[in-house]
């Protein structure tokens, strides 16, 4: 989730206590609560390979067994069926039994862990060659049933901001199990019959503490959480450089902030549909003939918030988990977004464009276009792109009788045929809540550019007579929070193209009329185009930004027809 530009910071700093991996159902002796076991003699090392974190196992259980609950099959809790916003009442459910002799909320299919403010959790000091230690919190499960097996004592705390409370846990337990069952029940989906590692409560310290607006300590030192992710081993490997230990499994990772982003259900399954999709589909840029692509992974979010709805049957998402802190960020896939005027540089609001289109084919034909587009998700590859998702999901609703309306859907949206391209116009960052993203050689993850493409091309309807027009635009190395300058930024490249979209082959090489390097001054950039350029015929110019820098570049404000402060660009001598 998009939240106060904190992201970057907060996941690459973000561990768990590597004594706290996946636990297992015990197989080698009974697990007992630590406090039952004031004079028991415990086993050896080896055994605690099965024992959740906190818990120690004895060589004969058997005379401890009275001091365990019942173990029931259908153990009942109650919780919020989606949220606090959107179900506020507590609603009183049947959980899936557990595989912990304990109770710990574990079973085949998830493994909840409370992440604790209290020492015990991994430390990493000199973090990336940083001069910060990092402290993060202790992962271990809390949540046990009472003496009748069940979980109904378990209730939110009277502080949404608690950091500790087991109420996360039972939240994510039942909406884990309740999505997997979506999804191997509906589209026999078998990729996720393990035990995900679901962390709950997650915050850090630093020391020394950072004090940065809109990322600061609580008064006890630890930074909230506010985000959720999904973390494929692979990321463990990557933050592995910077000191953490590393993981054998994916996990999904829930935050604690201003929100508890396990109270809303719909985050959850959200997170978990990002864990089905997996590492091997929409997980790259694409580059095509009109510049940098983010629609593969655009789309790896908007399918996380389609099928989150579906299973909810609710268009919105996060009306908790985000709606707390910035209630305009809440997603709602009733509300149409269009391609390319709702074009965006941010992946999660992209995403917005392909998960309305097909909110808008399950309005039309029901609950159906979740089995399309699950079927069509099936044949995505690592760079999926809108135009070959379209075909796809076509194909598919083919299938079923229902390509006319998945046609019309996509025609609505803007998304058959889409050129990546908008006018040039009057832009101010602060104003949109987004700068115009341009990556860099390392962010972009394409291997052998020289210069990044923008994701989208700006074009200059240039009025009839005109003998100048002055294009100036503000740029800003990217930050990775809010406060922190970038530092300084490298000038962009323009290419510039008359009467038709700046092209590019596979290698990157453009097709343009111009391709120039302003000065950078101030933070800003300027051309001009004089009348040798224009011809006094008006028409079109269209604008490609490209970066060499290694970092993104923000491009914070645009403007026309500035005042010239340098020497205009004259065609006829630039050809």
């Amino acid at each position: 989730m998009r939240l106060k530009r904190a992201l970057w910071l907060s996941l690459a700093l973000l561990g768990c206590d590597d004594e706290g991996g996946a636990a297992k159902p015990a197989d080698q002796g009974v697990v007992i609560p630590d406090s039952a076991l004031e004079d028991a003699a415990p086993r050896p090392d080896s055994a605690l390979e099965d024992a959740a974190p906190g818990d120690a196992i004895v060589e004969d259980a058997a005379p401890l067994l009275d001091a365990l609950p019942p173990h029931l099959e259908a153990p009942r809790a109650r919780l919020y069926l989606s949220d606090p916003i959107s179900t506020p009442a507590l609603e009183e459910v049947t959980l899936p039994m557990t595989t912990s002799a304990n109770g710990a909320l574990s079973n085949a299919y998830v493994e909840v862990f409370n992440c604790l403010n209290e020492p015990g959790g991994v430390v990493v000091e000199q973090a990336g060659g940083m001069p910060i230690t990092l402290s993060l919190c202790h992962e271990i499960p809390t949540a046990r049933p009472n003496g009748e097996g069940h979980y109904t004592h378990i209730a939110p705390p009277p502080d949404d901001l608690d950091p500790n409370d087991p109420f996360a846990e039972l939240m994510m337990y039942y909406h884990v199990n309740a999505v997997h069952d979506f999804f191997k029940g509906r589209f026999e989906h078998a990729g996720m019959d393990k035990a995900l590692p679901a962390v709950v409560n997650v915050q850090l310290k630093l020391d020394p503490p950072l004090s940065i607006a809109g990322f600061e300590p609580g008064p006890d030192g630890w930074y909230a959480f506010p985000n959720a992710a999904y973390f494929p081993a692979e990321t463990w490997d990557m933050l592995a450089e910077l000191g953490f230990p590393p993981r054998e499994t994916d996990m999904i990772l829930f935050g604690q902030a201003e929100a508890d982003f396990a109270y809303d259900a719909r985050v959850i399954y959200h997170e978990y549909t990002h864990a089905v999709i997996g590492t091997g589909r929409l997980q790259g840029y694409a580059l095509d003939r009109y510049g940098l692509d983010n629609s593969p992974l655009s789309m790896n979010e908007g399918l996380a918030d389609y099928f989150a709805a579906a299973l909810a049957e609710a268009p919105e998402m996060g009306v908790y988990g985000i709606g707390v802190m910035a209630p305009e960020q809440v997603r709602d896939l009733s509300v149409p977004k269009r391609c390319p005027e709702d074009l965006v540089d941010e992946i999660h609001d992209n995403g917005r464009i392909f998960s309305s289109a097909m909110w808008t084919l399950r309005q039309a034909i029901g609950a159906e276009a979740d089995d399309i587009m699950f079927d069509a998700l099936e044949q995505f590859g690592v760079q999926t792109t809108h135009d070959e998702a379209v075909a796809l999901v076509l194909a598919e609703a083919a299938l079923r009788g229902h390509e006319a309306e998945a046609e019309a859907a996509f025609e609505a949206h803007g998304l058959i045929g889409c050129l990546r391209i908008q006018p040039f116009t009057d832009f101010d960052a602060e104003a949109a809540g987004l700068p115009y993203i341009i990556e860099g050689t390392a962010t972009a993850g394409i291997m052998g550019l020289a210069l990044i493409p923008a994701y989208k091309q700006l074009r200059y309807d240039i009025p009839e007579g005109a003998t100048e027009a002055t294009l100036s635009w503000r740029i800003t190395a990217g930050m990775m929070l809010p406060g922190l300058g970038g530092g300084a930024a490298a000038p962009l490249t323009v290419a510039l193209r008359r009467g038709q979209p700046v092209e590019l082959d596979a290698r990157g090489e453009r097709v343009a009329d111009l391709e120039l390097t302003p000065t950078l001054e101030g933070g800003e950039q300027q051309i001009t185009l004089d009348a040798s350029c224009l011809s006094g015929e008006g028409g079109a110019w269209y604008v490609l930004f490209l970066s060499g820098a290694e970092d993104q570049t923000w491009i914070t404000q645009t403007r026309l027809d500035a005042a010239p402060t340098a020497e205009p660009i004259r065609c006829a001598a630039a050809k």
